[in-house]
């Protein structure tokens, strides 16, 4: 049944356990979901940053996640992608696929919740703190540069060290390495789906840091190299449109995605006598 608490009778891949309160099972294959938490970004903002502010360290870092559509058709088709979403603690809701994707289901509501939005929030409330930050992902170009620039559009920021994605299997413990000495607050994951999952799922255990967030393309927006779109198409549900028009190769994402993800869903459908919208 859609819309409760799955336990792992039920899924190989959701969390065992009573039901985390304010988290909605999306579905994304037989016997599978990840549960979606339903905070807003100032909620989501102080869990977080509470995390890195506190004197403790904690015995593991917070892991965070951003589901939105593309990434629910990636999972759909890997086992271990799915996995790696559902075992993180916090995973978001980003975009407005999902949100129609609810309304086919008949779920109850979650939050939308961008990456593009949230993170910055978070560091804007971190900054005071001296944060540290470490920029993990893009080309050798776009990482030096995004972490140039991060510690003037959040001042007080301090970045601690960044590294580009495109390194080889035998250079993994070494990063680990040059990660767990940074002394890093937060390590944010920017390779893409599913490659930043799945590095994270892989990793989690060895990295000693307070909180780790897959950012998917942001560095793009600190870079200089990609532009929000204007808030009036972010409210009403077509960032996508902005993003298009810059990323042209991603039109798959927006077109063959986008009809994969419906299809996906529509069988799944469920009487609903809600008349809310779809976002």
């Amino acid at each position: 049944m859609v819309g409760r608490c799955t336990t792992a009778s039920e899924s190989s891949i959701a969390p065992a356990g009573p039901c985390r309160t304010g988290r909605v099972p999306f579905p994304v294959g037989p016997g599978r979901t990840i549960a979606l938490s339903d905070l807003s970004i100032p909620q989501a903002v102080r869990i977080l940053a509470e995390s890195i502010k506190t004197p403790q360290p904690p015995a593991r870092p917070t892991t965070v996640g951003f589901l939105n559509m593309r990434n629910h058709v990636a999972a759909r088709a890997s086992l271990a992608l799915s996995e790696a979403f559902a075992k993180m603690d916090y995973v978001f809701a980003d975009g407005v696929g999902l949100q129609i994707g609810r309304r086919l289901l008949g779920l109850p509501r979650f939050q939308r919740v961008s990456g593009t939005d949230m993170v910055p929030a978070l560091l804007n409330d971190v900054a005071v703190t001296g944060c540290r930050v470490f920029l993990l992902g893009g080309t050798a170009q776009l990482s030096s540069v995004a972490a140039m620039r991060l510690p003037g559009l959040f001042p007080g920021i301090t970045i601690s060290g960044y590294q580009h994605g495109y390194f080889d299997a035998s250079e993994e413990a070494q990063l680990l390495d040059r990660i767990n000495a940074s002394k890093s607050d937060l390590l944010l994951v920017g390779m893409g789906t599913p490659r930043q999952e799945l590095w994270l799922l892989r990793n989690q255990a060895s990295l000693e840091v307070r909180v780790v967030t897959c950012v998917g393309g942001l560095f793009h927006y600190w870079a200089g190299d990609l532009r929000r779109s204007p808030r009036i198409l972010i409210r009403a549900g077509f960032e996508w449109a902005g993003i298009l028009l810059q990323q042209p190769h991603k039109w798959r994402i927006y077109t063959i995605d986008a009809i994969r993800f419906l299809i996906s869903l529509v069988f799944k459908r469920e009487p609903s006598s809600s008349d809310e919208p779809f976002f």
